[in-house]
């Protein structure tokens, strides 16, 4: 078992990149930088000095939570300053790999929504989607079968783009609803 010191002298590299790639596929006008992520995930980590580190998958698995939870107070943040015009997107790659364009509170939100109907597919995808990780990786992670971490793999992609649908649906009926006429 590694402290996190340890965690964080090794692993540095990756969780730059890990944030450089969460800070490219967000569309907004951020100073935010991958520096700053994940100072910032270590500034919170820092609490957790005593938990035992099984493994590099389970330290990535926290560290990439706890970016990714920065982001969205970060967003929310934002688009409360802002009043809604701040809304910060990230790249996905939840329907069939290919990537697209989703708000990233909206995406916390089907998260959540996700976390309700089953805790361990919210997990799951905070691991494959948030930290990169492999899926053998999470099944021993998860301490279920690769069989199994690809079955729920393909039930939250699928509950996800349903919800982020949805939401993208609403968005649209909501804009192009016609504006009543000045008189």
């Amino acid at each position: 078992m590694y402290s996190m010191q340890e965690h964080v002298a090794l692993l540095y590299p990756e969780l730059r990149a890990l944030a450089a790639r969460y800070l490219s596929g967000a569309r907004t006008e951020s100073s935010l930088q991958p520096t700053v992520l994940v100072q910032e995930a270590f500034g919170r980590l820092r609490g957790q000095e005593g938990a035992p580190w099984k493994n590099k998958a389970q330290f990535m698995a926290v560290a990439a939570t706890t970016m990714r939870r920065i982001l969205v107070d970060y967003a929310r943040a934002r688009t409360e300053r802002e009043d809604g015009q701040g809304r910060m997107t990230i790249e996905t790659e939840l329907e069939s790999e290919n990537s697209f364009q989703a708000d990233l509170l909206e995406l916390d939100d089907a998260l959540e929504a996700l976390g309700e109907l089953s805790d361990r597919r919210a997990r799951l995808v905070e691991m494959r989607f948030f930290s990169g990780m492999i899926m053998s990786d999470i099944a021993s992670e998860l301490s279920i079968s690769v069989r199994t971490a690809g079955d729920d793999w393909a039930f939250a992609r699928n509950f996800l783009n349903d919800e982020l649908k949805s939401e993208a649906a609403k968005l649209l009926v909501k804009r192009s609803k016609p504006r009543a006429s000045k008189k």
